[in-house]
């Protein structure tokens, strides 16, 4: 295993209230049959969220395999930011302990001491250097009017965050819904954070909630496919 390696991440931002085509668990668990991880950040004020809405929001990470917050619009950024520096550390963890176990026939919990120290501490070194492809996905539905500005903030301080580390970061923003109840693309992958913060500032709230339209526009952007979507640059 190297830092030469890449992973591709989809970091949703939603308050949990889909209303619009099928369920975005469901979806979430295809796409990571993918080899894509799928956080799911959840927005709400002061901590009151709905049943309904916490279901949703820790049904996508654990279908995509990812991690799922839910806090307060205040906390955001570096709650994006922490969410996503775990899944990374938590995925190459999974993958040094089959190594291990392959080769030792023992898992990172099993072996000596000193040993644990040196893997935990090249796990670290590889969270920051392996290279990372992430959709950051704006939920800008209409439940997202009292929430947005905060969110817009939150995941400038991750744009910012990810742009700091040593490995290459290629980052696309994807906003939802369109005026066809979909998804439609900010701005495509690219590692210049000045432009992505000011677009992400355009973005302005209205309409349903279609989240699993927008994890599957992402996936595929992630994936190369060509797309007919809608861009707003």
């Amino acid at each position: 295993m190297s830092a030469n390696m890449t992973m591709r991440l989809i970091n949703i931002v939603t308050d949990g209230c889909s209303n619009i085509g099928p369920d975005p668990c469901i979806v979430a668990g295809n796409v990571h049959k993918d080899g894509i991880i799928i956080n799911a950040i959840g927005v709400v004020d002061d901590n009151v969220c709905s049943n309904r809405a916490l279901k949703e929001i820790k049904g996508i990470a654990r279908a995509g395999g990812g991690v799922h917050d839910l806090i307060r619009i205040s906390e955001l950024g570096k709650t994006l930011t922490s969410a996503t520096m775990r899944s990374v550390a938590g995925t190459l963890t999974e993958v040094v302990d089959r190594e291990l176990k392959e080769v030792l026939k023992k898992g990172i919990d099993e072996i000596h001491p000193e040993l644990r120290f040196q893997v935990v501490d090249f796990i670290n070194r590889l969270t920051d250097e392996t290279n990372l492809k992430v959709a950051v996905v704006i939920d800008a539905s209409g439940s997202m009017a009292d929430k947005i500005d905060e969110a817009k903030r939150g995941v400038i301080e991750l744009l910012k965050s990810l742009g700091a580390r040593k490995g290459e970061t290629q980052i696309a923003v994807i906003c939802y819904p369109s005026e066809r109840n979909g998804a439609y693309l900010l701005k495509g992958f690219t590692s210049d954070i000045d432009e992505l913060e000011s677009i992400v500032m355009e973005v302005v709230t209205g309409g349903g909630t279609p989240t699993a339209s927008a994890i599957e526009f992402a996936a595929e952007l992630i994936k190369d496919k060509p797309l007919a979507y809608e861009s707003l640059v």
